[in-house]
């Protein structure tokens, strides 16, 4: 940074040493970086996510920040708004990582199951929320069969946080209804054995999986096994009786399980 203060609360001057991904046709060798504090609204950005991206960093002269810049206007942000700046290195040195992964599978999309075999190896949550979000957005519907089995197969990753569990597992179903029926089949397969697993938040996340799938395919539920039902209703109440999970009575309905 190259001033003490933001320029009238809308701004940070940075001088540019190194675009780490995305670098412009033209990089500026400096930027005025939006901010904004919590009594003065950035125009346009009035929910306070400018504060929240500049949240923990004190604004010094020659003070180093790494800045995540948004590319499009999306949830996080508006286009050129930051997203997170950073002022710590250890901080920094993550986003150095991901932004190295996030070139490769630039320049090689392929490498996207390379990468997702990587967390297994050594668990980087990270990288696992970076992939599971390229995952969802980024992999076109021709290719949402293979994002639903890497996103399956990083789901019980202790690199994917326990809360993070849930939204994996809605994700992989993104396009379920065109599945061939070999792929369907897998997909409840790997649902009902996350349902059955000791593990809280494997099993929230074979529950909300289900859930989607009952939602909106009958058919494909009416082919589990009455003894994997059985098993996966006993799981279930056990969950739900120790306080684990909430009841979830869509789920319920689908799969016939009762309580008494």
């Amino acid at each position: 940074m190259v001033t003490d203060s933001p320029q009238s609360a809308r701004a940070v001057t940075v001088h540019v040493d190194e675009w780490l991904f995305g670098k412009p046709k033209l990089p500026p060798e400096i930027m005025a970086v939006p901010c904004e504090d919590r009594g003065q609204p950035h125009q346009g950005m009035s929910d306070g996510r400018l504060a929240a991206a500049w949240s923990g960093v004190r604004v010094a002269d020659h003070a180093p920040v790494t800045v995540v810049l948004g590319v499009e206007d999306g949830l996080s942000g508006l286009q050129g708004d930051p997203v997170l700046v950073i002022s710590d290195e250890s901080s920094a040195a993550v986003i150095r990582s991901l932004s190295e992964s996030a070139e490769r599978l630039e320049a090689e999309p392929t490498l996207v199951s390379t990468l997702v075999g990587s967390l297994s190896r050594s668990p980087d949550p990270a990288l696992a929320g970076y992939l599971a979000t390229y995952l969802w957005l980024r992999v076109p519907a021709p290719r949402r069969v293979l994002a639903a089995e890497l996103l399956l197969q990083m789901l019980p990753s202790s690199s994917v946080p326990g809360e993070a569990k849930e939204f994996v597992a809605q994700t992989a179903v993104l396009g379920f209804g065109g599945f061939p029926a070999a792929v369907k089949a897998e997909v409840v397969r790997h649902f009902l054995d996350l349902g059955q697993r000791q593990d809280v938040w494997c099993a929230r996340a074979g529950y909300a999986g289900l859930a989607k799938i009952a939602a909106f395919d009958h058919e494909i539920i009416g082919t589990i096994s009455p003894e994997t039902l059985r098993a996966l209703g006993n799981a279930y109440r056990e969950m739900v009786k120790k306080g684990s999970v909430r009841r979830n009575e869509p789920l319920e309905a689908a799969l016939g399980i009762a309580f008494e």
